[in-house]
C-alpha cells in the first residue's frame, strides 16, 4: 500500500498536521535522552525524518539504523539522506522479525509504525529483546480522541483525509485506511496492557495538543510512573511510548545466559599472550563466558563477535596498537552491541583517539580488577558512561592465567639453538611495571617508575601449565627480570626444583647485569640459556638522553661477564635517533664486530628509529620538541626528520635492505656485510674489510626477533 504513496508522503504528513508531526518527532527525540556515541534502530523509518534527527544526536562515534518493511519508502528516505550528505545503515526488514541480535541498541524508535503491525506484543517483545540494559523504547502514534471531538475527528478522518489523498498522492484509499486503523488502535489504557505483555513496564503521558498526546513508559528504572495529569483529556492524537528496560528484564536475561566477553590480542612479540590469559582468569571467576582471539595467529571470529557483550582489546605494545586501530572498525561492525574496552601500556596514553573509534572504557596498569568490575556492571544491566582513562596501580592478587582456548605453544615463536634444533616456549610474567624512567620506553608513561611483582606460587602454576602443554623453554616476558632480583631468583629455584631440565631466558637492563654481577652464576646455574638487554646504543651522548643509567664501557662490560658464565647476550638497538650520525652508525656496527656480537643481533634492530609515542618522558626533555613534528595518529608518534639528511637516507637504505635480505633468507653475517657497506657509502667513503670470524658464534635465539615499534605485517592484517 505504502508504494503507492511513498513519493508524496511527507507532503501529506505536512498537510494532514499543518507540519506539527516535524515538531512531535523532535519533541520523541528529545525524550529519547540519546547521547553522542549511542546505537539507535529507527523501526518502520519510512522516508527518514526520525533516523535523520537521531543521526545528528548519536554524531560521527554513534549509528542510527534506518529500517522499514516497504523498500520504496526506504529508497526515498536513503536517497534524501545521501543528497543531505548523511550515510547510516539502511534495512528492510519486518518489524515483528527484527534480525539483529540481543542487547545491540541504545533506543528503538517507530513513528507511526506500531499501529500497522498485526502483532503488537510480539513486535514490543522484539524490540525489548535488541535493546540494551537501561535503553529505551520510543513510539510516536495516533491514538483515539476525546469524546466530545469525535464527531469533529471522524469527519476529517473519513472525508478530508481521503480527499486530501485523492488529490495530492493520487491514492485515496491509503488515507482512507489510515482513519480506519487509527480507529481501531488500543487506546492509551489498553496499550498499556499491550507493553506489559511485549515486557515493557509502564510510564508516563505527556500531552502534545488539546487532542494529542504522548506517553513515557519506565521513566524510573524500577517502576513505570504515570505522569498525565488529572485535567488532561483521556485521548490523544500522537503518543509517543518511551519505555526505560528495567532492571528485572537485563537480569532475568542474564540468569539465562552468561555474559558473553571476547579478549582480543593483536601482536605480543610471538609469545601466547599474558594480557590475554590474566584477565581471562578474572573474568571467569566472574562467571563470564570468555573466547580468546590471538590476533597474530587467528582470524576475528565473526559468531564470537556478534553475541559479546563486552570486547576488550589488549594494547601492550604500539605495533598492537596500530593493528588494534585498523581493526576496531571491522570489530565494531561485527559487534554492534558490545562494550569496547582497551586495556594495556598503549592504551591510556591514546585514549583520545580510542574512544573517537568506538572505544568506550580505557585502562592501563594493574586493570584486571577494572576489567572484572566492568563485567559485574554489565551483568546486572548498568549503564557504563563513557570516563577518561584509568590507571590503577594498587597491587592486585593475580590468578593463574587462563590459556586454554588460546592457539597450542607450537604456533609460537621456537627457541632455535646454535645447532639447529628447535624447543617449544612458554611465555610467563614474573613482574609488571618498571622502577626505571629510561625516557623513550612506554612503560614509564603508565607506572611512573613503579613495578608489581607476581606472587611465586601463580608464576610456577603458570609455568606448570605450559610444560604439561608441551614447553621445553620459558621466556619471562618482565620489562626487567631484575626489578626485584630476589623475588626472580625465588621464582627460578621453585621452577628449577620442579623441572630441573627446563631452561629460560629473561630481559635484564644493562645497569642491572653490571650491578649484579654475583647474581649470574646463579641463573645459569638455573637454566639461563640468554638474556636480552636494551643496550639502544653506543654512544654516551645518545644513552644520556634517553636515561638508560648505563655507558657504553657498561655494554662491554655486561658482555664480558655474562660470556664468563656461559650465558649468551642478546642486545637491541634503537639505532636511529634524532641525535645520531653517520659516523656514530658506523661506530655502532664497528662495536658489534668488535664484541663478536654480529650472530647475536637480528638485523632489524639496525635499521629502527626512535619511537616518540604519546606521553613520552623525551617530550620533558629541554628543546627535544624543536626535533620532532606535530602527533601524528595514524603512527601513534610524533615524527621526525634527522637535521642531516643524510642519517634518513642512510636508515631508509638500510631498512629496505634487510627487509630484502629477510626475503631472501639470507644469513645474518650476509646481511650484516652490506650493510657495513651501506654505511661507509653514506659517509662518503670505502669500507674496510671485515676480519675473519667477526659476526661470532650463534647464540640461542627466538625465531621471532624481540622488537616493538615496527609497523603491522601482511599477515596481521590478513588476520582481520
Amino acid at each position: 500500500m505504502f508504494h503507492s504513496v511513498a513519493g508524496r508522503y511527507d507532503l501529506m504528513n505536512d498537510l494532514m498536521s499543518a507540519g506539527l508531526h516535524r515538531w512531535w518527532k523532535r519533541f520523541a527525540v528529545l525524550l529519547s535522552g540519546v547521547r553522542e556515541g549511542d546505537r539507535v534502530l529507527d523501526v518502520a523509518g519510512g522516508t527518514g525524518d526520525v533516523a535523520r534527527l537521531f543521526t545528528r544526536r548519536v554524531g560521527s562515534r554513534g549509528e542510527a539504523w534506518l529500517t522499514d518493511i516497504n523498500r520504496s519508502m526506504l529508497e526515498i528516505g536513503r536517497d534524501r539522506l545521501l543528497d543531505e550528505g548523511l550515510t547510516l545503515p539502511v534495512v528492510q526488514c519486518d518489524g515483528e522479525r527484527l534480525p539483529f541480535r540481543a542487547n545491540v541498541f541504545d533506543c528503538v524508535s517507530a513513528a507511526f509504525g506500531l499501529r500497522n503491525m498485526t502483532r503488537k506484543e510480539a513486535a514490543l517483545a522484539e524490540w525489548l529483546r535488541v535493546l540494551k540494559p537501561g535503553g529505551r523504547v520510543i513510539v510516536l502514534e495516533f491514538s483515539r480522541v476525546w469524546k466530545p471531538l469525535e464527531p469533529l475527528y471522524d469527519c476529517y478522518s473519513f472525508k478530508v483525509l481521503p480527499l486530501l489523498g485523492r488529490v495530492v498522492a493520487g491514492d485515496a484509499d491509503s488515507y482512507r485506511y489510515l482513519a480506519e486503523s487509527i480507529r481501531v488502535h488500543p487506546d492509551q489504557e489498553a496499550l498499556k496492557e499491550t507493553h506489559g505483555a511485549g515486557g515493557l513496564p509502564a510510564g508516563r503521558v505527556f500531552q502534545l495538543s488539546p487532542r494529542a498526546s504522548s506517553r513515557c513508559t519506565g521513566g524510573s528504572r524500577s517502576k513505570g510512573v504515570e505522569a498525565r495529569s488529572p485535567a488532561a483529556p483521556p485521548a490523544g492524537f500522537f503518543l509517543p511510548l518511551l519505555p526505560m528496560r528495567s532492571e528485572a528484564a537485563p537480569a532475568q536475561a542474564r540468569s539465562r545466559r552468561p555474559l558473553q566477553a571476547v579478549l582480543i590480542s593483536p601482536y605480543e612479540l610471538g609469545r601466547q599472550p599474558f594480557a590475554l590469559a590474566e584477565p581471562a582468569a578474572w573474568l571467569k571467576r566472574e562467571g563470564v563466558e570468555v573466547t580468546l582471539i590471538d590476533l597474530s595467529l587467528q582470524r576475528l571470529d565473526e559468531q564470537a563477535l556478534a553475541r559479546a557483550d563486552l570486547v576488550g582489546l589488549s594494547l601492550g605494545m604500539h605495533t598492537a596498537t596500530r593493528i588494534a586501530l585498523e581493526a576496531l572498525p571491522r570489530i565494531r561492525r561485527l559487534a554492534p552491541g558490545a562494550h569496547l574496552a582497551a586495556y594495556g601500556l598503549y592504551a591510556p596514553v591514546n585514549a583520545d583517539l580510542l574512544c573517537r573509534l568506538g572505544v568506550s572504557t580505557v585502562l592501563g596498569g594493574e586493570c584486571e580488577g577494572e576489567l572484572a568490575a566492568l563485567a559485574r556492571r554489565l551483568a546486572r544491566g548498568e549503564p557504563v558512561p563513557r570516563e577518561g582513562p584509568r590507571v590503577p596501580l594498587d597491587r592486585l592478587d593475580f590468578l593463574v592465567p587462563e590459556r586454554r582456548g588460546l592457539p597450542p605453544l607450537s604456533r609460537y615463536a621456537r627457541l632455535i639453538l646454535p645447532d639447529g634444533s628447535r624447543r617449544t616456549v612458554g611465555f610467563v610474567e614474573a613482574s609488571r611495571g618498571c622502577k626505571h624512567l629510561c625516557r623513550h620506553c612506554p612503560v614509564v608513561p603508565v607506572y611512573h617508575g613503579r613495578f608489581r611483582i607476581v606472587p611465586v606460587d601463580v608464576v610456577l602454576a603458570d609455568v606448570r601449565q605450559q610444560v604439561q602443554a608441551g614447553a621445553e623453554h620459558v621466556s619471562f616476558g618482565d620489562p626487567d627480570f631484575f626489578n626485584g632480583p630476589t623475588h626472580a631468583l625465588r621464582v627460578l629455584e621453585a621452577m628449577h626444583a620442579e623441572f630441573p631440565w627446563l631452561t629460560f631466558d629473561a630481559t635484564i637492563k644493562i645497569q642491572h647485569l653490571v650491578q649484579h654481577a654475583r647474581l649470574l652464576p646463579a641463573l645459569k646455574r638455573l637454566g639461563c640459556l640468554f638474556i636480552t638487554s636494551a643496550v639502544e646504543a653506543v654512544d654516551d651522548r645518545i644513552l644520556a638522553c634517553l636515561d638508560k643509567n648505563h655507558s657504553a664501557a657498561d655494554f662491554e662490560r655486561a658482555v664480558a661477564l655474562t660470556r664468563v658464565q656461559g650465558i649468551a647476550l642478546a642486545p637491541t638497538f634503537v639505532a636511529f635517533t634524532p641525535w645520531s650520525t653517520v659516523e656514530g652508525y658506523i661506530d655502532l656496527l664497528a662495536k658489534l664486530v668488535e664484541l663478536r656480537l654480529v650472530e647475536a643481533v637480528p638485523p632489524v634492530q639496525l635499521t629502527l628509529r626512535l619511537l616518540v609515542p604519546q606521553g613520552s618522558y623525551l617530550l620533558n626533555l629541554p628543546d627535544f620538541r624543536g626535533l620532532i613534528e606535530d602527533f601524528d595518529p595514524r603512527m601513534l608518534g610524533y615524527p621526525w626528520r634527522h637535521r642531516d639528511p643524510r642519517v634518513d637516507r642512510l636508515q631508509a637504505e638500510a631498512q629496505a635492505w634487510v627487509v630484502q635480505a629477510e626475503e631472501e633468507g639470507l644469513e645474518r653475517a650476509q646481511t650484516f656485510e652490506r650493510l657495513w657497506r651501506i654505511a661507509h657509502e653514506a659517509a662518503g667513503r670505502e669500507a674496510p674489510a671485515l676480519p675473519a670470524g667477526f659476526a661470532g658464534e650463534p647464540i640461542p635465539r627466538l625465531s621471532e626477533p624481540w622488537y616493538c615499534c615496527a609497523e603491522p605485517t601482511e599477515r596481521q592484517r590478513l588476520n582481520f
